[in-house]
Parts: C-alpha cells; structure tokens; sequence
C-alpha cells in the first residue's frame, strides 16, 4: 500500500519505467534484426556448401549432424569462456531441446519426399506460413497479447505475397498428371504436416524465451542442447536410412567402388569445413539471438517480421551474391511481402 502512495507522489515514476520498457524493446527489435541478418548469413553458407555436396537426404544429413555438433562445441566453448565453470543443464530446457530439434528433423525429412509429390516451392510457402501464423496465433490466444489492424492487415497481405512466387511456377506443375489426385493428396498432408510441424518450432522457441528471458547462462545452455540435440537425431536418421539401404541392396557395389565413394564424399567435404564451421556460428548465434528478442516482444509480433525479413533479405542475398534472378510476379512478392513486415511494427 505505502508503495503504492510512494508511486502516486512521484510523477516521473511511471514515465521512467514506460521508458525503461520502451528502451528494452527497442533492444528487442534489434536483438531480432541481429537474428535476421545472421539467418541469412546462414543461409548463404548453407548454400555455398550445398552447391559442392549436392542435396541427396544422406549428404543433407551428413552436413546437418556436422554442422549441429559443431555449433554445440561453439556454444560449449562460449559458455566456458563467458560464464566459467561447466554448462549446467535443467530439465525443461533439455527437454524442450530434444523437442524442437525432433521437429526440425521430422520436417527436414518431409522436405527430402515432397520432389516426388509437388513443387518444392509450394512447400517452402507452407513452411514459411507455419512459422508464421501459428506462434501469430499462439501470441494472440493463449499469452493474450494485443491485436491491431496494422497487424491483421499486415498478415493478411504477407500470406498473399508467399503465393505470389507460385503464380510464375503454375505452368510447369502440370508437366505429369498420371497420378495427379493421389499425389496431391499426398503432397497436400506433407505441406500440411511441414505447416504444423514449423509452426510449433517456432512455439517451443517462444515457451523457453518466456520461461528463461533474464537467464543468459540458460539461453546458452539452451542453443547448444539444440545443436546437440539436433546432431545427435540426425545422425541416428543417417544410421537408420544407411541400415534401411543396405538391406534394400546396397551392398551390390563392390568394396573398392564403396571406398571410393566415401573418399570422393570427404574430399569433397574437406574444402568445405571453413564453411560449415560458419553456418554452424550464424545457426546458432541466430537463434540465439531469436531467444533474447523473444524473451521480450510478443509472439504475434516478433515471427511475422521473422519470417517476413527472412524472405526478403535471402532473395536479396541470392541475387547479390548467387545470381539468382526473380521474376517480375516473384519481385510484387517480395514487395509486398517488405511492406507488409514493417506493418508489424504497429
């Protein structure tokens, strides 16, 4: 009670703690732009090394089980080196690890199957819409966070600029309908499944920033049980499809061709290690950074320019230094998709 007279009879009280919150957000948008900026730095090295190693699930795996360890050794060393002493590792965080990265990894297998069913950019726009509409929708019902017409507005028009891309693609999804209502079907419950399952990615995330914001120590802890996490589901995946293949026939390849095979495959990874060690860095201060913006912005807020900031910084970034070129219906997009991630703001 006396504190809250003590309060009244200060008039700056108030006004400081607004702008002590409004100064902590503006950190918040800039721990989030941070996170935009190194995600599209991991996916210019992500790239760069899927260019040399090809894009087959037991190569994919390969890259993704290297990756993720190393990221967790960088964030073991960081932790180390910044907090001193050894990680100490709660359950919940663990468990949430092993939660998101068992997402992730399910998802990324989906991705492996959907060229035999449909257009791989139609999936990427769900995977994109999951990871936005869903923590959208998180934010908004169950952490009762506030909604305005700049953001509806804003969501709406970020959902048609995704479809905007598969407008120019149209024309060549009709090149084989044998079996077109079957696959479409198929190929409607992977999008469908890539939806919930990137979504909810996205939920977990926002359920540990919220349970551990002030916890430095534990958000480091936390990025690296992920990479660990990750690694150690995606090795495991490696094992079974090589177990799975080898009992299909595999084995009718002669030895020398095998080591062959394998000696080809690392030679080629060698030149590559620089790489992975660098999308291994900006994966993991990504997401780390994510956490921090997270810990503070609302979930209806933070995914939608997430989202929205990544696809427009990427096809930049593809343009500028992969020489990708976009079509005029791809570049209203991405235009669209630019306005309507700064409507979030409001």
């Amino acid at each position: 009670m006396y504190s809250v007279n003590l309060e009244g009879s200060l008039p700056g009280a108030s006004g400081a703690r607004l702008l002590a919150a409004s100064g902590g957000q503006f950190v918040s948008y800039l721990f989030v732009f941070a996170a935009l900026l190194l995600l599209v730095m991991f996916f210019v090295a992500n790239k760069f090394v899927q260019k040399r190693l090809g894009s087959e699930p037991k190569d994919a795996l390969l890259y993704s089980c290297i990756r993720s360890f190393i990221s967790a050794l960088i964030f073991f060393l960081v932790y180390v080196i910044t907090v001193g002493g050894l990680p100490k590792i709660n359950t919940f965080s663990l468990l949430l690890s092993i939660a998101l990265a068992s997402l992730v990894c399910s998802y990324t297998l989906l991705g492996f199957r959907i060229m035999n069913y449909g257009s791989l950019s139609v999936y990427t726009v769900f995977l994109m819409l999951g990871g936005m509409i869903i923590p959208y929708l998180y934010g908004v019902i169950w952490l009762n966070e506030g909604i305005s017409v700049f953001r509806i507005i804003g969501i709406v028009l970020m959902i048609i600029s995704l479809f905007f891309p598969l407008i120019g693609n149209s024309k060549n999804g009709a090149e084989k309908a044998q079996n077109a209502a079957k696959k479409r079907v198929i190929f409607g419950l992977i999008c469908f499944a890539v939806f919930i399952l990137n979504g909810l990615v996205s939920v977990v995330s926002k359920t540990h920033a919220l349970k551990m914001s002030d916890q430095r120590p534990v958000l480091i802890t936390f990025v690296m049980l992920c990479a660990l996490s990750n690694g150690v589901l995606s090795l495991i995946v490696l094992l079974v499809l090589k177990a799975v293949s080898s009992v299909k026939g595999s084995k009718r390849a002669d030895n020398g061709a095998e080591v062959r095979a394998k000696v080809s495959f690392f030679s080629v990874l060698k030149p590559v290690l620089a790489a992975i060690a660098l999308a291994a860095a900006f994966d993991g201060a990504s997401f780390f950074f994510q956490q921090l913006g997270a810990s503070q912005l609302p979930a209806s807020v933070m995914y939608p320019i997430q989202t929205g900031g990544s696809i427009v910084l990427t096809a930049l970034a593809g343009f500028l230094i992969f020489k990708e070129k976009q079509t005029k219906i791809a570049l209203i997009g991405l235009a669209i998709t630019f306005a309507s991630t700064f409507l979030f703001l409001f």
